[in-house]
């Protein structure tokens, strides 16, 4: 349209179709920003729950080292068992371990304060790293629609466009093929 606006007929057009442009190609970069945080972020959790078992064993050990490994106070700092602490989803991992540091605490007396404290940490690094990537995920999902609002303010700026092109040049469907490409004004579909 820039290179053939006779007489800046579609000076108007131009100007807004190119900031609609403009603001797709900046929520499309906001997008693969946030998406990468997102990954990190993911990677992040993954890595906390890889290390998990062997800090629970670490945690366990004590607790056994201390009343057995029949004994009910080690039942009740792991009432579904330890197993539980790396099967259970992430949503749950943090009363998982809120529920073992209650019980340590109780017992604090015999097992020490270091294993209270071990506990303690692993939920607190848990809570940073749950948080930052629930926070990416909520950002992701917010910078993907603003993308498809933008590329739908893209497409009904398109079809402006066409519409003052076909008015502008009646009876002269060859001018609509010069300055439209119709597959940008077709519905991208979504990817799941």
């Amino acid at each position: 349209m820039r290179s053939d606006d006779a007489g800046g007929l579609l000076a108007t057009r131009i100007a807004a179709t190119a900031a609609a442009l403009e603001a797709v190609n900046s929520h499309a970069i906001a997008d693969m920003s946030t998406l990468g945080q997102r990954k990190a972020r993911k990677a992040m959790m993954r890595s906390f729950r890889k290390a998990l078992p062997a800090n629970i064993a670490a945690i366990s050990g004590v607790v056994i080292g201390k009343y057995g490994l029949k004994a009910p106070e080690l039942t009740q700092c792991f009432p579904q068992g330890r197993t539980m602490l790396a099967r259970c989803s992430d949503d749950t991992l943090s009363s998982h371990l809120r529920t073992l540091i209650a019980a340590l605490t109780a017992r604090q007396a015999v097992l020490g304060a270091e294993v209270v404290a071990q506990a303690e940490l692993l939920q607190t690094k848990w809570q940073s790293v749950y948080d930052e990537s629930e926070l990416s995920s909520a950002k992701k999902a917010s910078a993907e629609k603003a993308q498809r609002d933008a590329r739908s303010a893209l497409q009904l700026e398109l079809f402006l466009n066409l519409l003052t092109i076909v008015q502008a040049f009646p009876r002269q469907p060859e001018a609509v093929k010069r300055y439209m490409r119709q597959s940008l004004l077709k519905v991208r579909a979504s990817k799941k």
